[in-house]
């Protein structure tokens, strides 16, 4: 079992879902928790639930799409807690729509908030828990590319290519004290954001609650 005698988790995209569950959850554990979100009032709602329980939250605004609102997270972590030691990487949209319905522009944005907005915030991330020599990071591919739905296509992609690239940087940050999760499969997001911290904790590359036949064939083939 790891240990963070700091306790600073910094949420991306914790307005709502699976990234507030997150932020609940390590605060009822006694983390510190920067909540940020492309919607200030869900940011905020999120950091005053932590407060309102007798935990320690903030709020800010972050746009993934935005390298500098990622280091202005990254420096209210340092102005707060004197650093961070766990990101977890949420943030994302989707768009209801069929492929042939579906415009470059609409593909573009997913792909520049899901995929490039994981890869923004995690060099962040990255500097920032090297400042302080080491920490976990999580990144959330999310439940639909266990299985793809005609609708969904473009986030399934984004959110298959976050898997991928998540591996390649497992395999990159071997030798540094930086663990690294990824999370997928469908579940509640309760549920989920207990096998987060379980994984955090026992730096668990594959986070997942799923057990429908289709994620599994594709599991096997993911380190545990």
């Amino acid at each position: 079992m790891r240990t963070f005698p700091q306790q600073r988790l910094v949420v991306i995209g914790g307005g709502n879902g699976l990234g507030r569950a997150c932020a609940l959850h390590f605060a009822r554990a006694g983390w510190r928790v920067l909540v940020s979100d492309l919607d200030p009032a869900d940011a905020q709602d999120t950091a005053d639930r932590i407060v309102s329980a007798g935990g320690s939250a903030v709020a800010c605004v972050c746009d993934v799409r935005d390298e500098r609102a990622l280091a202005a997270v990254a420096e209210s972590a340092q102005r707060h807690w004197g650093g961070s030691d766990v990101w977890i990487n949420n943030a994302g949209v989707s768009r209801s729509k069929a492929v042939p319905e579906l415009s470059i522009d609409e593909w573009r944005h997913q792909l520049d908030t899901n995929l490039l907005g994981c890869a923004r915030s995690t060099q962040v991330a990255l500097a920032a828990l090297d400042r302080v020599g080491g920490g976990h990071i999580v990144n959330v591919a999310g439940h639909i590319s266990s299985g793809s739905k005609l609708e969904t296509a473009a986030d399934s992609a984004t959110r298959a290519a976050i898997i991928e690239w998540s591996l390649t940087l497992r395999a990159c940050l071997r030798g540094r004290a930086i663990g690294l999760s990824v999370a997928c499969g469908p579940a509640f997001a309760d549920r989920l954001a207990a096998e987060v911290f379980h994984a955090v904790m026992r730096n668990r590359f594959l986070i997942t609650a799923e057990r429908g036949h289709r994620w599994q064939n594709w599991r096997r083939h993911l380190p545990a």
